[in-house]
Protein backbone atom coordinates (compact mmCIF):
# COMPACT_ATOMS: atom_id res chain seq x y z
CA UNK A 1 0.00 0.00 0.00
CA UNK A 2 2.61 2.74 1.10
CA UNK A 3 4.68 1.68 -2.22
CA UNK A 4 1.55 2.36 -4.48
CA UNK A 5 0.65 5.88 -2.62
CA UNK A 6 4.48 6.31 -3.10
CA UNK A 7 4.34 5.81 -7.07
CA UNK A 8 1.58 7.66 -7.28
CA UNK A 9 2.87 10.65 -5.69
CA UNK A 10 5.52 10.46 -8.32
CA UNK A 11 3.91 10.53 -11.03
CA UNK A 12 1.79 13.14 -9.84
CA UNK A 13 4.21 15.55 -8.58
CA UNK A 14 5.80 14.70 -12.60
CA UNK A 15 2.54 15.57 -13.89
CA UNK A 16 1.10 18.20 -12.45
CA UNK A 17 3.99 20.49 -10.67
CA UNK A 18 4.81 22.43 -14.06
CA UNK A 19 8.66 22.97 -14.81
CA UNK A 20 9.66 26.37 -16.52
CA UNK A 21 13.48 26.44 -18.35
CA UNK A 22 14.33 29.40 -18.66
CA UNK A 23 18.17 30.01 -19.99
CA UNK A 24 20.43 33.35 -21.74
CA UNK A 25 21.76 32.47 -24.83
CA UNK A 26 25.20 32.10 -25.79
CA UNK A 27 27.45 34.89 -26.32
CA UNK A 28 28.68 33.52 -29.16
CA UNK A 29 25.11 32.69 -30.57
CA UNK A 30 24.23 36.88 -30.03
CA UNK A 31 27.37 37.81 -31.68
CA UNK A 32 26.17 35.43 -34.85
CA UNK A 33 22.93 37.08 -34.91
CA UNK A 34 23.97 40.62 -34.82
CA UNK A 35 26.45 40.40 -37.15
CA UNK A 36 23.50 39.24 -39.74
CA UNK A 37 21.29 41.86 -38.98
CA UNK A 38 20.85 44.00 -41.74
CA UNK A 39 20.59 47.39 -39.28
CA UNK A 40 22.36 48.69 -36.45
CA UNK A 41 22.74 52.44 -35.45
CA UNK A 42 22.96 54.32 -32.35
CA UNK A 43 19.77 56.69 -30.96
CA UNK A 44 17.97 58.56 -28.74
CA UNK A 45 14.43 57.07 -28.10
CA UNK A 46 12.05 60.62 -28.35
CA UNK A 47 8.66 58.85 -27.18
CA UNK A 48 7.39 55.07 -26.47
CA UNK A 49 3.35 54.41 -26.99
CA UNK A 50 1.19 51.73 -26.63
CA UNK A 51 0.60 49.94 -29.84
CA UNK A 52 -1.23 46.66 -29.49
CA UNK A 53 -1.80 43.36 -27.07
CA UNK A 54 -1.24 40.05 -28.84
CA UNK A 55 -0.45 36.73 -27.57
CA UNK A 56 -0.04 37.84 -24.00
CA UNK A 57 2.22 40.16 -24.84
CA UNK A 58 2.31 44.06 -25.00
CA UNK A 59 3.78 45.65 -28.13
CA UNK A 60 4.89 49.05 -28.08
CA UNK A 61 6.57 51.31 -30.19
CA UNK A 62 9.25 53.69 -29.74
CA UNK A 63 9.79 56.64 -31.83
CA UNK A 64 14.16 56.67 -31.89
CA UNK A 65 16.23 59.58 -33.59
CA UNK A 66 19.15 58.16 -35.12
CA UNK A 67 22.69 60.28 -34.02
CA UNK A 68 24.73 57.33 -35.48
CA UNK A 69 24.52 54.37 -38.21
CA UNK A 70 27.01 51.33 -37.84
CA UNK A 71 25.21 49.51 -40.87
CA UNK A 72 22.11 49.60 -42.67
CA UNK A 73 19.88 51.65 -44.90
CA UNK A 74 19.04 54.67 -42.24
CA UNK A 75 20.40 57.96 -42.17
CA UNK A 76 21.83 60.23 -39.76
CA UNK A 77 18.78 62.71 -37.98
CA UNK A 78 16.05 59.77 -39.63
CA UNK A 79 13.40 59.32 -36.71
CA UNK A 80 12.23 55.33 -36.94
CA UNK A 81 9.58 53.60 -35.51
CA UNK A 82 10.92 50.80 -33.56
CA UNK A 83 8.33 48.38 -32.67
CA UNK A 84 9.23 45.46 -29.55
CA UNK A 85 7.16 43.91 -26.53
CA UNK A 86 7.38 45.23 -23.76
CA UNK A 87 9.16 42.93 -20.85
CA UNK A 88 9.58 44.66 -17.56
CA UNK A 89 12.12 43.59 -14.90
CA UNK A 90 9.60 42.03 -12.62
CA UNK A 91 8.87 40.01 -15.73
CA UNK A 92 11.70 39.14 -17.63
CA UNK A 93 12.37 35.79 -15.43
CA UNK A 94 8.66 34.19 -16.78
CA UNK A 95 9.92 35.45 -20.45
CA UNK A 96 12.11 32.35 -20.80
CA UNK A 97 15.08 33.78 -21.15
CA UNK A 98 14.55 37.26 -23.74
CA UNK A 99 15.31 39.80 -20.44
CA UNK A 100 13.95 43.16 -19.63
CA UNK A 101 13.35 45.57 -22.30
CA UNK A 102 11.48 48.75 -21.29
CA UNK A 103 12.56 52.06 -23.49
CA UNK A 104 11.53 55.26 -21.92
CA UNK A 105 12.19 58.42 -23.96
CA UNK A 106 15.26 59.86 -23.41
CA UNK A 107 17.11 56.88 -23.33
CA UNK A 108 20.13 56.61 -25.65
CA UNK A 109 20.54 53.40 -27.18
CA UNK A 110 22.48 51.27 -29.74
CA UNK A 111 20.21 48.60 -31.25
CA UNK A 112 20.26 45.91 -34.05
CA UNK A 113 17.17 46.05 -36.36
CA UNK A 114 15.14 44.03 -38.88
CA UNK A 115 12.87 45.97 -41.27
CA UNK A 116 9.37 44.54 -41.01
CA UNK A 117 6.38 46.38 -43.11
CA UNK A 118 6.30 49.92 -41.54
CA UNK A 119 8.59 48.80 -38.76
CA UNK A 120 12.02 48.24 -37.34
CA UNK A 121 12.20 45.32 -34.77
CA UNK A 122 15.01 44.38 -32.71
CA UNK A 123 16.59 41.12 -33.60
CA UNK A 124 17.22 39.22 -30.06
CA UNK A 125 14.70 41.54 -28.38
CA UNK A 126 16.60 43.04 -25.34
CA UNK A 127 19.75 40.85 -26.38
CA UNK A 128 20.23 43.36 -29.29
CA UNK A 129 19.66 46.50 -27.01
CA UNK A 130 22.30 48.67 -25.11
CA UNK A 131 21.56 51.43 -23.00
CA UNK A 132 23.88 53.90 -23.05
CA UNK A 133 22.33 56.61 -21.46
CA UNK A 134 19.24 55.09 -19.09
CA UNK A 135 16.41 57.60 -17.61
CA UNK A 136 16.55 56.99 -14.34
CA UNK A 137 12.83 57.37 -13.82
CA UNK A 138 11.87 53.84 -15.20
CA UNK A 139 7.81 53.21 -15.45
CA UNK A 140 5.58 50.60 -16.08
CA UNK A 141 3.67 50.64 -19.22
CA UNK A 142 0.41 49.48 -17.83
CA UNK A 143 -2.33 50.55 -20.56
CA UNK A 144 -5.45 50.73 -19.20
CA UNK A 145 -6.72 48.40 -22.24
CA UNK A 146 -3.95 46.18 -21.29
CA UNK A 147 -4.90 45.86 -17.34
CA UNK A 148 -8.05 45.00 -18.42
CA UNK A 149 -7.03 42.10 -20.40
CA UNK A 150 -4.92 40.62 -17.72
CA UNK A 151 -8.23 41.11 -15.23
CA UNK A 152 -9.47 37.25 -14.24
CA UNK A 153 -12.26 37.45 -16.51
CA UNK A 154 -9.96 37.59 -19.46
CA UNK A 155 -9.50 33.87 -21.23
CA UNK A 156 -6.08 34.35 -21.80
CA UNK A 157 -5.18 34.43 -18.20
CA UNK A 158 -1.16 35.08 -18.09
CA UNK A 159 1.27 32.19 -18.12
CA UNK A 160 2.66 33.19 -14.45
CA UNK A 161 -1.42 32.92 -13.08
CA UNK A 162 -1.88 29.62 -14.94
CA UNK A 163 1.54 28.14 -13.12
CA UNK A 164 0.70 29.17 -9.84
CA UNK A 165 -3.09 27.98 -10.11
CA UNK A 166 -1.34 24.31 -11.57
CA UNK A 167 1.25 24.36 -8.67
CA UNK A 168 -1.49 25.44 -5.65
CA UNK A 169 -4.10 22.88 -6.99
CA UNK A 170 -0.87 20.42 -7.60
CA UNK A 171 -0.30 20.71 -3.65
CA UNK A 172 -3.73 20.34 -2.60
CA UNK A 173 -4.10 16.89 -4.23
CA UNK A 174 -0.88 15.87 -3.10
CA UNK A 175 -1.83 17.08 0.63
CA UNK A 176 -4.80 14.87 -0.12
CA UNK A 177 -3.84 11.94 -1.04
CA UNK A 178 -2.48 10.39 2.12
CA UNK A 179 -5.80 11.13 4.21
CA UNK A 180 -8.22 9.79 0.78
CA UNK A 181 -5.83 6.99 1.02
CA UNK A 182 -5.90 5.96 4.83
CA UNK A 183 -9.24 6.79 4.67
CA UNK A 184 -9.94 3.66 1.70
CA UNK A 185 -8.43 1.25 3.97
CA UNK A 186 -9.91 1.94 6.83
CA UNK A 187 -13.16 1.75 5.78
CA UNK A 188 -15.73 0.11 7.56
CA UNK A 189 -18.46 -1.59 6.61
CA UNK A 190 -21.80 -0.96 8.09
CA UNK A 191 -25.02 -2.30 7.25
Amino acid sequence: MRVCVKIITMVLLLLLVPVSVMAAMEPTEVEKIHQEASIQVEGKVLEDAFHSFQEEKQFRTAKVAVTKVIKGDVEVGEVIPVRYFYVSSYTARESEGLGALVLVPGDEIEIYLEKENEYFTPVLHAYSVTVSKMVEERPLHEDVSVLKKWSVFYSGIPMWQKEVALSVSSIVVLLSLPFIMLGMSRKKKSY
